[in-house]
């Protein structure tokens, strides 16, 4: 049997005179790394257990003439030069100490976001650049929701120079007074006379809404006003306010978490309300009749889904 070692460009071949090709099982596993196990079933009396850097494998069933990858810039930066616990300061060429409270590796020394390469990112699905953050806002931040890069809330921002949107952190923004859109607004990011979304902080009476700067007289559904602040508290969750399934009978639908929706007849004579079918949802005959929906106060920023099959329009 032959055996080919490549180690970067290097490589060369063992021959084993005698020694039968390999052959698999239906039911084989296989191991990589430390065993005391023989192929025998046996415990090995001495071994030599590795220390190394697994960076990736890959299997192909046959020879192959090229290396997997031609290029290793993509691999972690300090892979070969830096203790396990460790990371490679690009900006000073060194290696510098992770975190202890960071066990699987870090990409920085901060204690709150350590593999993150948002530095606003509290749990990423990876460490690279372009990776989904699945929940933006430290303890130690003021980011918000789970794009990529991390928005800032309200009343901050990011400086985006040289490539900052990553690695800067959001900062407070000084206001202005507003005079063109007090009294609903008291201070405003530019004071445009805008009320929709440049206003930091509201007067007596009105809400900032929790995801725009925008100043209404009440907050939208599942949000709580907050009499101290005069803002809308954050919902806490990206699902629907309101959702129904037209499956049932009769002419009201309680939508879930909240909404009423009631099937209505039209203001013309003789327009039905919309017909039940139970396992097509509502029928609408082509008259003015509608679904009456009551219970929600949208927000200034809403979105609607509906699946519905037009016979014509």
């Amino acid at each position: 049997m032959n055996f080919k070692l490549s180690i970067d460009q290097v490589e060369d071949t063992l021959t084993i005179p005698g020694l039968e090709p390999y052959m698999d099982g239906k039911l084989s596993s296989h191991m990589w790394g430390n065993s005391r196990i023989t192929s025998f079933g046996l415990s090995r009396f001495f071994a030599t257990f590795l220390e190394v850097y697994l960076h990736s494998i890959q299997i192909k069933n046959g020879p192959t003439a090229t290396t997997p990858w031609d290029d290793a810039s993509f691999r972690i930066p300090g892979l070969w030069t830096c203790a396990h616990n460790q990371f490679l300061d690009e900006s000073t060429g060194h290696c510098s100490a992770c975190s202890m409270l960071c066990t699987d590796g870090c990409v920085r020394a901060a204690f709150d976001n350590c593999k993150c390469y948002d530095i606003e990112c509290a749990d990423c699905v990876n460490f690279f650049p372009d990776s989904e953050c699945n929940s933006c806002g430290l303890l130690t931040s003021f980011a918000r929701g789970n794009s990529n890069p991390c928005e800032c809330k309200i009343g901050f921002d990011r400086d985006t120079e040289n490539d900052g949107k990553h690695t800067n952190r959001c900062e407070l923004t000084l206001p202005v007074p507003c005079i063109g859109a007090a009294p609903r607004c008291n201070e405003c990011a530019l004071d445009l006379g805008n009320w929709f979304g440049d206003c930091r902080s509201c007067g007596l009476g009105f809400f900032r809404q929790f995801d725009a700067g925008t100043c209404l007289d009440f907050c939208p559904t599942g949000s709580i006003p907050n009499l101290l602040l005069n803002e809308c508290s954050d919902p806490g969750f990206g699902g629907p306010i309101s959702n129904v399934v037209f499956n049932k009978l009769g002419p009201i639908y309680k939508g879930l978490p909240f909404g009423l929706y009631t099937l209505k007849p039209g203001f013309d004579v003789g327009h039905e309300a919309p017909k039940n079918t139970i396992t097509r949802g509502l029928y609408f005959d082509g008259g003015s009749g509608f679904v009456n929906i009551e219970g929600l106060n949208l927000n200034t920023k809403f979105s609607l889904h509906f699946w519905v099959y037009f016979f014509s329009f």
